[in-house]
């Protein structure tokens, strides 16, 4: 898994399906680096995780992948890309705390 930064945004749509791109053609534009699992991971990425698979869970046409973490990567850059309601935002500390408090409903508080 790998956390892009917010100026990564075209790995963001090339993965997405922007531009038609499938498969291993997505990869191409960008430096990747194995993990420890041979994993591609993002050189420059916000994080990454290399993890190796224990369950896949497909509903519909979403899966949750339940993983053992292997290896993890990090940068010190500060802005994540996020996809927050139908757009791309860049989001950094301050701006994580804002979302969630707006974003996760608190017992006896309604959220706009």
């Amino acid at each position: 898994m790998n956390i892009l930064t917010a100026d990564q945004l075209d790995v963001a749509e090339r993965f997405a399906g922007k531009g038609g791109l499938k498969g291993a053609d997505r990869f191409v534009g960008s430096d990747w680096s194995a993990g420890k699992s041979g994993a591609p991971l993002l050189v420059g990425a916000l994080g990454a995780l290399d993890c190796e698979v224990e369950e896949i869970i497909e509903r519909h046409s979403h899966a949750i992948v339940i993983g053992c973490v292997r290896e993890i990567r990090s940068s010190t850059r500060s802005a994540a890309l996020a996809y927050w309601h139908g757009q791309y935002v860049a989001v950094d500390q301050q701006g994580a705390a804002r979302l969630a408090e707006i974003s996760v409903p608190v017992r006896g508080r309604s959220v706009v």
